[in-house]
């Protein structure tokens, strides 16, 4: 299991996924569905990968309710990173990624997503800068409120089993139990790439 960037292979051991302009600031976002109903669903896997790495860092959230979302601070190679997770639901994640930016004055080239993608193999991960929002409505937000050119962190949460099954049920069920083993290795993974 490797990282994919673009279109080509990079192993997470033996070479660097570099990101432009990490001397700024950056915002990094996981997305989801808030409530404890949804917690444990393929849909959640931003939230999944955000919290482990605030419990990673000692990094606690708190949340504010005029930037719609919750927050932790931390660093990363010294450098400041604002840890976001909104709390306006899935299909409204733009709302709070746009009203995050504004505050801080960053720009969209400063801000990673974390997501699952249903058009990925479960626990092929990609980062990808820039793109359209492949059906995922939570990315359909954000490109909606700031544009494609944000980085992305793309999980697999793939594929749609049975293929009769609405896309919204599939994402919006928990991962079975021996996808829920392999999502510590999952998210360790994902923390790699950012």
């Amino acid at each position: 299991m490797g990282i994919l960037s673009r279109d080509k292979f990079i192993s997470p051991i033996s070479q660097r996924y570099t990101v432009s302009g990490f001397d700024k600031k950056q915002l990094i976002v996981g997305i989801g569905n808030i409530t404890e109903v949804y917690a444990k669903n393929r849909h959640n896997l931003g939230f999944m990968v955000i919290d482990q790495l605030a419990e990673n860092s000692g990094a606690g959230w708190k949340l504010k309710k005029d930037l719609k979302s919750e927050l932790a601070l931390t660093s990363i190679k010294k450098k400041e990173v604002i840890l976001a997770k909104p709390q306006t639901y899935m299909n409204s994640s733009g709302q709070a990624v746009r009203a995050l930016m504004d505050y801080y004055k960053l720009t969209p080239g400063n801000i990673t997503i974390i997501y699952d993608e249903i058009d990925l193999p479960f626990g092929e991960i990609r980062v990808k800068v820039g793109g359209g929002d492949a059906g995922h409505n939570g990315i359909k937000s954000v490109i909606t409120q700031i544009g494609e050119d944000f980085k992305r962190i793309r999980i697999g949460v793939g594929p749609k089993t049975p293929a009769e099954i609405d896309l919204a049920d599939f994402v919006l069920q928990d991962f079975t139990k021996s996808e829920a083993k392999k999502l510590p290795d999952i998210i360790k993974l994902a923390i790699k790439a950012l």
